[in-house]
């Protein structure tokens, strides 16, 4: 009837108001408020959402020398992701001098006396030992801006002696990411290519060793929620310990930022920040030029910006190998590797030792989302106790594997 449909549409009219109301009653609280709502939390502290941005970095173009690579050159990832070139860069030889050679089995550990481009799978060629074994075309695996290792076929002594030479005909290229997000950040060694093939270069061009960093997603609610929460919780004032993790978290990408004040000196601060929600959790350099730029900009008049110092932290990489865990299955072992992330991220303290208590503690607790299981038993071959960390260096979770 009329009356029936009547009743029934203002009831269903009167259940929709009810809903909206519930849900704008979220939006009162920071804890709850999302969207624009949490945005306008924000604006009371002086806190705006973090936007997306593009990754940026260095690649080595290898090929003929003299080859010219033109800027806005555009290179394509093998997810079609698009990057281009900021400058004008030429092939050459690059030959650097070796500082040192060492051999631990067939492994070769070569140091430059000058940081290198290089990035993993390139193939750079050595001469000039005295030990012919070292003198060749190696593919390497890069470990630092100045070191790289590779493979070595027979037993030379140890070390390598002679005036030696590390060579690469290659382009040392800046190149920015034309989209926006995290996905467009790029490890060592991946490679990218030319979108047009430029004669006299290679087709693929190596990610350096510094990848290529600083592309973020644009902030989402929880870490925004977080910061505006970290602001009232420790309201900052000028140039104290909370203003500056404040500042540092509006760099893309910086989640977690350790201070330490009359350090190394007395007026001397140092900032080491952290990208929790990256592969890599340790920033670039680049990264740490942008957390101390954002705050040279608040720098007190008084204050020389040489007491500012602003490094990324030393990785002490901790692998796990785990003998067993019981429930032995799939869910339960990527729960474990999630539950020792999160771990890392917040028991984690650079310049403090990492101790055995936290990372058992972390694998004890793990619940499996999947069924909601949860550790009965496990027995780890590495690590077997406490983690030592020195001054400038943090623990971060490495590789976790499983034996059964």
């Amino acid at each position: 009837s009329f009356l029936n449909a009547l009743i029934i549409g203002t009831a269903g009219r009167a259940f929709d108001i009810y809903n909206q109301i519930q849900a704008l009653q979220r939006q009162l609280f920071i804890n709850t408020a999302e969207g624009a709502f949490l945005e306008e939390w924000g604006d009371l502290g002086g806190i705006t959402r973090n936007k997306a941005s593009q990754a940026k970095g260095k690649i080595a173009v290898t090929g003929t020398a003299a080859t010219v690579i033109p800027a806005a050159t555009l290179l394509q990832s093998n997810s079609e992701l698009q990057y281009s070139t900021e400058g004008d860069e030429t092939i050459t030889v690059v030959p650097l001098t070796v500082f040192g050679i060492t051999l631990s089995g067939q492994t070769a550990t070569v140091t430059t006396d000058e940081e290198h481009h290089y990035g993993d799978g390139m193939t750079v060629t050595t001469s000039g030992a005295n030990e012919a074994e070292y003198n060749g075309s190696f593919v390497i695996v890069v470990k630092s801006l100045t070191t790289y290792t590779h493979t070595v076929v027979g037993s030379p002594v140890t070390p390598a002696t002679g005036a030696i030479t590390s060579t690469a005909t290659l382009a040392d290229v800046e190149i920015k990411s034309v989209t926006f997000g995290k996905d467009t950040n790029k490890v060592s060694g991946d490679q990218i290519s030319f979108v047009t093939p430029i004669a006299g270069a290679d087709d693929n061009a190596i990610v350096q060793y510094e990848g290529l960093t600083g592309g973020e997603d644009i902030e989402s609610d929880d870490d925004l929620r977080k910061r505006i929460i970290d602001h009232f919780a420790a309201p900052p004032s000028n140039f104290n310990p909370a203003q500056l993790e404040q500042l540092a978290k509006e760099v893309p990408g910086i989640t977690t930022v350790f201070i330490k004040v009359i350090t190394p000196d007395v007026g001397q601060v140092t900032i080491w920040p952290m990208k929790y929600n990256d592969k890599n959790v340790i920033p670039s350099a680049a990264d740490a030029v942008n957390v101390k730029d954002r705050i040279l900009e608040i720098l007190p008049a008084h204050v020389d910006p040489d007491d500012v110092l602003v490094n990324p932290p030393n990785g002490i990489p901790v692998a796990f190998v785990f003998n067993n865990i019981v429930p032995n299955t799939a869910s339960m072992k990527d729960a474990v590797t999630a539950s020792l992330l999160e771990a890392f991220r917040e028991k984690a303290i650079v310049g403090e030792d990492f101790l055995k208590i936290a990372y058992d503690s972390a694998i004890w607790q793990t619940v499996d989302t999947l069924n909601g299981d949860t550790i009965t038993d496990f027995s780890l071959n590495t690590p077997g106790g406490d983690i030592s960390v020195s001054d400038g260096s943090i623990a971060i979770r490495d590789t976790v594997t499983f034996l059964t």
